[in-house]
């Protein structure tokens, strides 16, 4: 039902009749595959995924990305390109390593024209031509250790910094929020300050650490510090710049007496709503124009389940460890340098 909604919301003909083949053929099997065969670090609901698809596919099929109607024959393919590209990044995203290999053979049944080197994971559309390319073509070869640079500030280029970095400013840059987990050592945070300190002047960024005493106050306390008061009740970014908050170790808190998280429970009623009360005189306060990228373990040890409900407001993405060919390439920079 949710996905007719969306279908019936595409203004153009041509693209809700694609899609809707698409969505018929795929949706499917792709989520019985996820279903029955892979395993999630951190689970998601089925409607969850469906819609993080649809909102990724509006995100990405923009004519910038080459999806543009006096395309003639290239649109229909155009736009079958960039919803499988989405379905890999919102359904197939949120399995582990191993589970990655099923969702990677049920896409290649869907689309031949894949290469057959390495696994989907590792292709991106390219606009220009049209077709999938490797994200190696996006990596700058004649990167160097910058000179002065401290060794633990020290990023090498990888497909998985490429592919994360460009995932996560798309997505910030269309203003969703993005939840990246990843097991201890994948590099969540390195990745996520790369992401947006690349992003352009009409953003600011700033960061906030979750620990298991974290209250929700501080939370709120946090996100006013950083916004300026607009009207009676509302406030914003300084300067008409768009405020993305980077909030470490998302699901530390200590669960309460009833098992609800604060800090995460204060922050989905605003991603809901927009608003959160002022504790002294019981208003409401909204706070616009600002997005949350979390990062966090899978849940284990001290790291707790976060609630479904907050779990749906964000587009996930789980970071898997890198292979052995990109771990030999930081390696091998860092010592030839």
């Amino acid at each position: 039902p949710y996905v007719d909604s969306w279908l019936a919301r595409q203004e153009d003909p041509t693209a809700r009749e694609t899609l809707k083949a698409l969505v018929e053929r795929s949706l499917p099997k792709i989520l019985a595959v996820r279903e029955n065969r892979c395993k999630e670090p951190v689970t998601i609901s089925e409607l969850g995924a469906v819609r993080s698809l649809c909102t990724m596919f509006d995100d990405f099929a923009t004519s910038a990305n080459g999806v543009d109607k006096s395309e003639g024959e290239g649109y229909g393919r155009t736009i079958e390109l960039w919803f499988l590209f989405c379905l890999m990044w919102s359904i197939g995203a949120t399995v582990d390593d191993d589970s990655r290999k099923d969702i990677d053979a049920c896409m290649r049944e869907l689309d031949a024209q894949f290469p057959h080197k390495d696994s989907v994971f590792e292709y991106w559309v390219d606009p220009k031509k049209k077709g999938w390319v490797h994200w190696e073509e996006r990596l700058n070869a004649s990167w160097k250790v910058p000179a002065n640079e401290p060794f633990y500030k020290i990023l090498v280029p990888t497909v998985d910094t490429t592919r994360y970095t460009y995932l996560l400013s798309s997505l910030v840059k269309a203003e969703r929020h993005v939840l990246l987990t990843g097991d201890v050592g994948v590099g969540k945070t390195s990745i996520i300050f790369s992401a947006l300190a690349g992003l352009d002047e009409s953003f600011v960024y700033s960061n906030l650490n979750f620990s298991a005493q974290t209250s929700s106050t501080r939370v709120s306390d946090g996100f006013e510090a950083r916004v300026e008061k607009r009207t009676k009740d509302t406030f914003a970014p300084p300067g008409g710049k768009k405020l993305v908050v980077f909030i470490d170790d998302f699901n530390m808190p200590e669960k309460e007496i009833f098992g609800a998280q604060p800090p995460l429970e204060i922050l989905r009623q605003w991603m809901q709503y927009e608003f959160w009360y002022d504790l002294k005189k019981q208003t409401q306060r909204f706070i616009k124009d600002t997005k949350v990228v979390a990062g966090m373990g899978h849940p284990g040890g001290g790291r707790t389940h976060i609630s479904a409900r907050t779990l749906h407001k964000f587009h996930l993405l789980n970071m898997t460890f890198p292979d052995r060919v990109q771990l030999m390439r930081i390696f091998g920079t860092l010592i030839n340098s």
